[in-house]
């Protein structure tokens, strides 16, 4: 009798998968509400299957989660660049402008530094003292 009912579970389940293509994965159990036959395996089955699915669907979050995390770090750090560069150029110009209207000093007076005079008193010359490191 046991063969008989083993080959209808396995034609049944044959039925029940090549009609539900689409959850293949899922395990198919047999019970019986007469007898309580495989409800122990049932409840085992469920706590397998909640666990693995948990996991799966926590990984597939984080995966999801560095994933764009990834993406918008790139993003700022492309803005960030672009900002700081856009932000520089003013500078950089005036810079240049403002280096530009520097005049030379001429070659008699290149050891000394003259100093604006002030009103109330005439230009005064600094002597420059060498640096140790540019002495050579």
């Amino acid at each position: 009798m046991d063969l008989i009912e083993e080959k209808r579970k396995r034609k049944f389940e044959q039925n029940l998968r090549d009609q539900m293509k689409f959850i293949d994965y899922a395990p198919v159990m047999f019970l019986s509400a007469k007898t309580g036959q495989g409800v122990k395996d049932l409840f085992k089955l469920i706590r397998e299957v909640d666990c693995s699915e948990m996991v799966e669907l926590s990984t597939a979050h984080t995966r999801k989660q560095f994933e764009t995390f990834t993406g918008q770090s790139k993003e700022l750090a492309a803005i960030a660049q672009k900002v700081a560069t856009e932000s520089a150029e003013p500078v950089k110009e005036s810079w240049g402008k403002a280096f530009k209207k520097i005049p030379e000093f001429p070659a008699s007076s290149a050891n000394s530094l003259v100093l604006p005079s002030r009103a109330h008193r005439p230009g005064f010359i600094v002597p420059r003292t060498p640096r140790p490191c540019c002495d050579r």
